[in-house]
């Protein structure tokens, strides 16, 4: 029989930890209930709140330490997802998160578990993939993993994905598992990624912060580049599942004049990939985010 409570299939692992009365947690959960409320989140996600004296550390030492000052923290999120997967242990999980602030670290280490659990049970891994948003300046070089750091192409070996666009996260975690992220949902998150991507770009030139010589403009343009290359590389894989070809991003003279309204939210691709991920597939399978 059908159970008459949702399901929720979406949890956040935290790095704020659990304070006087949920102070933190009721700021999260109003954001989720908005989320919710507006369709831009298809279920109400379970927290994992982190550990006080981790973040204080970490946030007090990261000028001088860099990213190994969230060493602890990433290892806490381990603990909280290995904890919460023993209450869970029918389920799968994705993880998902970027190399900033342990998110790595934390994904080394679930998988390395998940693999010594899969070799004593004779299981496959319950660790379907992580997916790691790389965001650091210095590339993933820079970001705090096991040591030592292991190229990308190792770590995907263990189901540990770096990305630069979520259509890239999307495209890997496609080609790992197209079970889970089918060649139709690729699709609907490289066209809503595209979509923001345009919203974004118009905001940038109508506020005048893509000037030639700007900081801003380097950056925007090496971000459009890779944009546009993970776009490519979805577009082959949709149409070699015989569906229509992925928009192309139109350029600056090509985009209509009107700017996005005041007020107006520019939809999250995050959001749709999380939708993709959790929405449609199997009940059986959890989304982490670090």
């Amino acid at each position: 029989r059908e159970s008459p409570f949702p399901s929720c299939n979406l949890i956040f692992v935290s790095a704020r930890p659990h304070l006087y009365k949920g102070l933190t947690e009721d700021h999260s959960y109003r954001m989720f209930k908005a989320l919710v409320a507006e369709g831009r989140m298809h279920t109400m996600p379970t927290l994992l709140p982190g550990e006080l004296s981790n973040g204080i550390r970490a946030f007090l030492t990261a000028k001088c330490r860099g990213t190994r000052a969230w060493q602890a923290v990433g290892q806490a999120k381990c603990r909280s997802m290995m904890n919460f997967r023993s209450l869970y242990s029918e389920y799968d999980f994705i993880f998902c998160g970027d190399d900033g602030q342990g998110d790595l670290l934390a994904a080394e280490m679930i998988a390395a578990a998940a693999e010594q659990i899969a070799v004593k049970e004779q299981s496959t891994s319950f660790l379907l993939a992580a997916i790691i948003h790389n965001v650091l300046p210095g590339g993933s070089d820079e970001a705090l993993g096991v040591e030592p750091r292991k190229p990308n192409e190792e770590l995907a070996r263990h189901s540990i994905f770096m990305h630069k666009s979520y259509v890239g996260a999307a495209l890997a975690l496609h080609r790992a598992h197209p079970d889970v992220l089918s060649a139709r949902q690729l699709a609907r998150v490289a066209e809503d990624a595209v979509r923001d991507f345009e919203d974004i770009e118009r905001l940038l030139r109508s506020s005048g912060s893509l000037g030639s010589e700007s900081d801003v403009q380097s950056s925007w343009t090496q971000t459009k580049e890779t944009f546009q290359a993970d776009l490519a590389a979805a577009d082959l894989d949709v149409k070699r599942a015989n569906l229509p070809s992925l928009s192309r991003l139109r350029t600056p003279e090509n985009l209509p004049d009107e700017g996005t309204p005041a007020g107006v939210l520019i939809g999250d691709p995050r959001a749709t990939f999380a939708y993709e991920l959790c929405a449609e597939t199997s009940p059986n399978a959890d989304l982490e985010f670090g």
